[in-house]
């Protein structure tokens, strides 16, 4: 489908890349889907976070409904 996919060490590079606060976490509790297909557009006005943290990634809907991702 075209869809990049990050690895956990490409995340952990872009986090320190980006020199984020530590404290963003406890602000935005759910990691940006887009940020981590490098899509998202709203930059610092995201509402999501920019920082991958595993606990925080959203559940694919359509495996919460079917029980496999349509996504891949």
């Amino acid at each position: 489908i075209g869809m990049n996919i990050v690895s956990f060490n490409q995340l952990i590079a872009i986090n320190e890349s980006h020199g984020l606060k530590t404290d963003e976490s406890k602000h935005k509790k759910i990691v940006c889907v887009h940020w981590l297909k490098q899509q998202c557009k709203r930059g610092k006005e995201c509402e999501y976070l920019h920082v991958y943290k595993e606990d925080r990634v959203p559940v694919c809907r359509y495996f919460q409904q079917e029980g496999h991702c349509l996504k891949g």
